[in-house]
């Protein structure tokens, strides 16, 4: 996918996460290129958006495994 720098994609894909995790009771994976884009990405998107967003403080846990290599 082609898009321009800072137009909301990886906010609109986290509400779609938090829509399946909570209404749909599914898995989700996020996965980043390498190890310090994925601390990154947890530490600035997704914990402030299960901080922020109360029905998925219980929904489930979140997991973070390195990839072996």
């Amino acid at each position: 996918m082609v898009k321009s720098a800072r137009v909301g994609y990886s906010k609109m894909l986290l509400g779609v996460y938090a829509y399946f995790i909570e209404h749909k009771q599914r898995n989700t994976l996020i996965w980043l290129p390498t190890d310090g884009d994925a601390e990154n990405f947890m530490k600035t998107h997704v914990e402030p958006t299960i901080r922020d967003i109360p029905s998925l403080l219980g929904a489930g846990s979140v997991v973070w495994q390195k990839a072996p290599g």
